[in-house]
């Protein structure tokens, strides 16, 4: 059964990676080359399930030894060069601009640092698009997804409630930071985490495909 449209929001916060950006590919292979540069053999298949959080966590949970900071340091660097590459997922480009046509304002709530999301957007060619972009380093206190800290902090800055505002997310910690947060719909994408662990997290709601979350926003924000 087709899921019906949602009261239309005033703003659409987005995860980055995995949601908008098809960008784990490449950041999971740039991740794996710099460990192994630094002596650390990890199998792919043991990076996957930690998708879309950030390397120095990802490198605790893999029990890496330190110095993380160096080694986020060299996957960044290695990133910045490469990440022009991007593509976005299908239908991106497409939602974004149907939400900026019906006066929808959206934002970015990335666990990368922030002038990384910011490179990655402008790549894309969505910076009419993105009234603000938060990153991992933008609040004062420092949170992260999957706390509700940086979902507030974009809700600040376009001056709404969480109520008038819907999360869309492929994580785990996107599901958790909207709950958390208030916000009056959390949107999950199977994108790279499967529906189970997203409901559990917090989704209200469910999407396969980007086309779908518009077919969940467009409509009741156009009628």
């Amino acid at each position: 059964m087709t899921p019906q449209p949602l009261p239309a929001p005033r703003a659409v916060l987005f995860d980055l990676d995995g949601t908008l950006a098809d960008s784990e590919p490449l950041i999971a292979r740039l991740q794996l080359e710099v460990l192994a540069a630094n002596g650390h053999s990890i199998a792919e298949g043991d990076m996957a399930p930690l998708t879309g959080s950030p390397f120095p966590e990802k490198m605790i949970a893999l029990k890496v030894p330190q110095p993380h900071e160096a080694m986020d340091e060299q996957y960044r660097a290695r990133y910045a060069a490469e990440l022009a590459a991007t593509s976005e997922i299908e239908g991106a480009g497409i939602l974004l601009s149907l939400l900026s046509e019906r006066g929808i304002a959206s934002a970015i709530v990335s666990n990368k640092v922030e002038d990384g999301a910011r490179r990655l957007i402008t790549a894309l060619g969505w910076d009419e698009y993105c009234a603000v972009i938060v990153g991992r380093d933008s609040a004062a206190d420092g949170t992260r997804k999957p706390r509700p800290g940086p979902a507030f902090h974009a809700l600040a800055k376009l001056g709404l409630a969480a109520v008038e505002s819907v999360f869309v997310g492929d994580s785990a910690a996107d599901m958790t930071c909207g709950k958390q947060a208030g916000c009056a719909a959390v949107i999950g994408l199977t994108v790279t985490h499967p529906e189970k662990e997203l409901r559990a997290a917090g989704a209200t709601h469910i999407c396969d495909s980007l086309a779908d979350v518009s077919a969940l926003l467009v409509p009741a924000s156009s009628a």
